[in-house]
C-alpha cells in the first residue's frame, strides 16, 4: 500500500468514526440530558437543610411537585428523543432503542460502566444546537427572528443579484429563461438546517448550501426530503438551557417543525421562471465540508452570482482567509452579502505579562486547539478594510 493509499484509507476511517459519533450522540441526547437534570437534583439534596428549606417544592426530589415538574420535561425529552430516532430511521441507522438494549446486553454480561460507550459533552451539546437550529429556522414561533434576519438579506439579493444573467430584458419578478441567458448561482455558507438556503431557491435562485457539521447536515437532509407541516414533529428545543430562565418549565416548552411543506418550496423555484424548464433550470443542494478548503479550488473561482451568509463570517478561523475565498469565488459584478455579529468562535484566551514570547503564549496552551491562538478579532472598521483591500466595493457600512 502506497503512502497516499495509506492516507486515503485513514482519512475514510476518520470520517467513519466521525460519522458514528454524530449518531451516537443522537442516539443518547434524552438519556443524556435525564442524567444532567438528576445531576441538578443531587446538589439540591447535598444543600444545607436551611438553604434547602426555602426552595419551592417543585425542587424537592420525590415531592408530588417534583413528580409533575420530572413528567413534563420527561415528556419534552422524549419528543426529541422521538424526532432524532426518526432522523436516524431515516439514514438507516439504528436508534436509541438499538442503544439501550446494547446497554442492557453488556449489563448482563456483567459489563457496566464503560465510558467509551458514551458521546462527548461537546457532541451532546450539538444535538441540544440542532435543536435551536430547528426551532429557529422550521418553526412558526420563531417566524419573528427569521423576519429580523433573513428578510434583509432576501431583500438584499432582490435588489443586487438578477435572477436570470445574460440576455433577459425583464424584471427580478418574472424573468424569461433563454437559450442566452442563464439562472444566477447562490452559495449559501455556514447553512445549518437549509431555511435559508431554501428560501432562495423558493424564489428561483440555483443554491447550494454548505456545511461543516454533520449533525446539521443530517438534520437538513432529514427536514428537506422527509418532513411535512401536514406532520410536524413537536421538539422542546431549549430543554439544555439553565440560564437567564422565567419560568421553571419553560425550558420543557415545545413547538411544532417544520411550519411550512419544504417540498412544496422547492417547487417554487421554477415558477418564477417564463419558459420552458430544462435541465438547466434552477438546481438545489447541500453539501459538506469547511467553507476555505471546499470553496477555494480553482473550478469554484468566478463561478458564482452571490455568496450569502448570515451568522458566518464569525466563525472562521480566520476571517481574512473567508473573505478571500469569497472574493474569489464571486462572478464578475457578483454580490457578498452578509447578516450577523463578529462574536469571534476561534477568539483566543489572553495572553499574560509573564508570557515573554509568543512562543511562550503558545506553550502555556498546548493542548488547546491552535486555531484559537491564531485567529484575529476585528472589528467590523478592520474588517471591512480588510474588505476593500481585497478588491470587493461597499454599498452598505453597517
Amino acid at each position: 500500500m502506497s503512502f497516499a493509499d495509506r492516507e486515503e484509507e485513514d482519512e475514510t476511517l476518520r470520517g467513519q468514526k466521525y460519522y458514528k459519533n454524530v449518531c451516537d450522540s443522537f442516539r443518547q441526547h434524552a438519556i443524556a440530558f435525564r442524567k444532567n437534570r438528576f445531576n441538578h437534583a443531587r446538589r439540591i439534596a447535598l444543600l444545607p437543610e436551611k438553604e434547602k428549606s426555602v426552595l419551592p417544592r417543585g425542587l424537592i426530589f420525590g415531592t408530588n411537585e417534583w413528580r409533575d415538574r420530572e413528567a413534563c420535561f420527561q415528556e419534552a425529552e422524549l419528543k426529541n428523543q422521538f424526532f432524532f430516532d426518526s432522523l436516524l430511521k431515516y439514514h438507516n441507522e439504528a436508534t436509541s432503542k438499538g442503544f439501550h438494549d446494547h446497554l442492557k446486553l453488556l449489563k448482563d454480561q456483567g459489563i457496566d460502566g464503560d465510558s467509551s460507550l458514551w458521546s462527548t459533552e461537546e457532541d451532546i451539546d450539538k444535538t441540544h444546537s440542532v435543536l435551536k437550529s430547528l426551532a429557529r429556522d422550521w418553526s412558526k414561533e420563531m417566524s419573528a427572528e427569521r423576519e429580523m434576519c433573513y428578510k434583509p438579506i432576501l431583500d438584499a439579493v432582490l435588489k443586487y443579484i438578477p435572477l436570470v444573467t445574460g440576455e433577459t430584458g425583464s424584471s427580478n419578478s418574472q424573468q424569461t429563461l433563454t437559450s442566452t441567458s442563464s439562472i444566477s448561482r447562490l452559495v449559501v455558507p455556514g447553512a445549518g438546517v437549509s431555511r435559508l438556503a431554501l428560501e432562495l431557491s423558493s424564489m428561483g435562485y440555483e443554491v447550494q448550501g454548505n456545511e461543516f457539521s454533520y449533525h446539521m447536515l443530517l438534520a437538513s437532509d432529514y427536514i428537506l426530503n422527509a418532513c411535512s407541516s401536514q406532520n410536524p414533529f413537536s421538539i422542546a428545543p431549549w430543554i439544555g438551557s439553565t440560564k437567564n430562565i422565567c419560568k421553571s418549565l419553560h425550558p420543557a416548552r415545545q413547538m411544532l417543525i417544520p411550519d411550512v411543506d419544504p417540498a412544496e418550496m422547492l417547487a417554487r423555484n421554477k415558477s418564477s421562471l417564463v419558459g420552458s424548464i430544462t435541465e438547466d433550470s434552477p438546481s438545489f443542494s447541500m453539501g459538506m465540508g469547511e467553507f476555505a478548503s471546499t470553496y477555494r479550488k480553482p473550478s469554484e473561482h468566478g463561478a458564482w452570482a452571490g455568496v450569502i451568509s448570515c451568522f458566518f463570517l464569525d466563525t472562521a478561523p480566520s476571517i481574512i482567509e473567508y473573505m478571500q475565498v469569497v472574493y474569489d469565488l464571486l462572478s464578475e459584478n457578483g454580490v457578498f452579502i452578509n447578516f450577523g455579529p463578529l462574536l469571534y468562535h476561534w477568539s483566543g484566551p489572553p495572553a499574560r505579562p509573564s508570557d515573554n514570547s509568543f512562543d511562550d503564549y503558545v506553550a502555556r496552551f498546548s493542548a488547546m486547539d491552535q486555531r484559537y491562538l491564531t485567529s484575529l478579532d476585528l472589528s467590523w472598521e478592520d474588517a471591512r478594510a480588510a474588505l476593500l483591500n481585497i478588491g470587493l466595493k461597499s454599498s452598505k457600512k453597517n
